[in-house]
């Protein structure tokens, strides 16, 4: 069986120290997060969190996806799961364009052709409209929100020990705590059919 690795990264304040709590909490909401947005776009692949390393000022956790398909769909996989928990419709990352945030988020050193951000792009869009991603996704900020140790959070597609490029600040965790769908998802819901029963002589 194929394993990828994909990391969750907190960035935490040099002078405290975060709760087992908040940390807990958002690796369950994130296990959560990334196992729908997985079972949405491939069934058959296995997610499970596996504590990895730390390092000064920082604290990661290496999740595996491991599955039955090939090393370029897990990788794949990998990418769309750490944009879903980056990008929210409220953040700053607002502004830029999909495939820049995803260029971003994956890093140098993985090549990826147009055709690749357009897909891994059009994915994410097509994720966030599922509820059952949205609400572990705030529910995760909402676990780091209180805990002011933690000055920010990430996740990348490998194992990297580098300090990711895109970091979501502290200042958006309530934010993204508390966004909810937009009115447009509502918009296009499926009009209600009523029967009527008329007695006929």
């Amino acid at each position: 069986m194929i394993a990828q690795p994909l990391t969750l990264y907190f960035d935490l304040s040099p002078d405290a120290r975060p709760t087992l709590g908040a940390i807990g909490r958002a690796m369950v909401e994130f296990e959560k997060m990334a196992g729908e947005a997985v079972f949405i776009m491939e069934p058959g692949v296995e997610f499970s969190v596996v504590y990895d390393s730390s390092a000064t000022g920082s604290l990661r956790i290496i999740a595996q996806l491991r599955g039955v398909v090939t090393r370029e769909r897990l990788r794949e996989l990998a990418m769309i799961i750490a944009t879903v928990l980056i990008t929210n419709g409220v953040s700053h990352f607002q502004g830029k364009a999909m495939d820049e945030v995803v260029e971003a988020i994956t890093g140098e050193e993985i090549t990826l052709t147009d055709e690749d951000v357009a897909r891994i792009a059009e994915a994410v869009k097509g994720i966030e409209r599922s509820e059952t991603v949205r609400t572990p996704r705030r529910e995760f900020y909402r676990a780091v929100e209180p805990d002011d140790a933690i000055s920010g959070v990430s996740a990348v597609p490998d194992d990297t020990t580098e300090r990711p490029s895109l970091i979501v600040p502290r200042n958006e965790f309530l934010d993204r705590a508390t966004a909810r769908p937009a009115v447009e998802d509502e918009v296009n819901l499926e009009p209600r059919i009523v029967p009527n029963r008329i007695e006929v002589s």
